[in-house]
């Protein structure tokens, strides 16, 4: 049982704790500052803002910035000072990259920067052995300003779980920031379609021909982006009352430059597997197809779409 005299001084002991500074207790939470910029450097950017403008095959600096906000003199390090970097993943005009800063004893800071695409299937991707750390290795009167570049191992935690760099200081002599290259590229390709009457020496647009003509259709694709477009697939759709002509698709490209027959006859039922074209590359696939021979006589209006598809292109 508690006397009244030890009760007192339990009283006088909890009374006395409570005067105590908080730092006795805990230590202080440091104060980070953190920004996150993007310049375009194929156009000459050599200032970092919170967005920028960017062509296909353009190069976009990145660069996620910190800084101990105490004082110089206060003796406040922030422990284990952590950079991530979030990139976009999918295509579109709007690229928005995420970045944090953070440390053991301090808080944590989110900024992000928008990169503007001109088109909806451009994307941004990381250009490896880009990321490099600029920080202060000297003292606060005599700074030592040096760029490291980082490790394949430190880059792979800079874009997933965060790569811890230092030990940070406080003062503006040793802010620092870690800065990385993406490229802007884009999956793209372009398709025609020309049609004429077999016998015909001039490919159209369109043109005039008679129930129980054959046609030939040519279709030309390019590859218009900065990427490899893997298994280019090749379809036509044919209108009402023609039909394909077994066995006469051909293709032409850089591979074959005499052409060569394609034993597949889906050209016009799902689609032909023409290869991987290089950005530049240009195909060609020509067939043959037949008007019914039993056509009313009259006007129509024959029309027939052509596709391509490489991964998620579709033109």
């Amino acid at each position: 049982m508690m006397t009244v005299l030890s009760k007192l001084r339990y009283v006088a002991f909890a009374a006395l704790l409570s005067l105590l500074p908080l730092a006795a207790h805990a230590t202080s939470q440091v104060r980070l500052e953190s920004k996150l910029g993007v310049a375009n450097a194929s156009a000459g950017e050599n200032t970092y803002k919170p967005s920028t403008n960017a062509k296909t095959d353009e190069t976009v600096q990145v660069q996620l910035w910190y800084h101990n906000m105490e004082n110089a003199d206060s003796g406040k390090v922030a422990n284990n000072v952590k950079a991530k970097l979030q990139l976009p993943t999918a295509a579109g005009k709007t690229q928005k990259i995420n970045g944090t800063i953070s440390a053991d004893n301090a808080n944590t800071v989110s900024s992000s920067a928008n990169v503007n695409l001109a088109l909806d299937n451009s994307r941004l991707e990381y250009v490896p052995g880009t990321a490099v750390w600029r920080h202060n290795k000297g003292t606060n009167e005599q700074p030592n300003w040096v760029t490291d570049t980082l490790t394949a191992a430190q880059e792979q935690q800079l874009l997933t779980t965060g790569v811890v760099l230092e030990n940070g200081k406080p003062c503006f002599n040793f802010e620092a920031s870690v800065s990385v290259k993406l490229r802007v590229k884009t999956d793209m390709v372009s398709i025609t379609k020309q049609v004429r009457v077999l016998g015909e020496k001039e490919w159209k647009s369109e043109n005039t021909a008679k129930a129980g003509d054959t046609l030939e259709y040519l279709i030309t694709f390019k590859n218009e982006g900065n990427t490899v477009l893997k298994d280019l697939a090749i379809a036509d759709n044919m209108p009402a009352s023609v039909t394909y002509v077994n066995g006469t698709t051909q293709l032409k490209n850089m591979n074959n430059p005499n052409g060569i027959k394609i034993t597949s006859d889906k050209v016009t039922s799902g689609g032909i597997n023409v290869g991987s074209y290089a950005p530049g590359s240009v195909g060609y696939v020509w067939f043959q197809a037949k008007i019914d021979p039993n056509l009313k006589p009259g006007s129509y209006t024959m029309k027939n779409v052509a596709g391509v598809k490489a991964g998620n292109i579709m033109r």
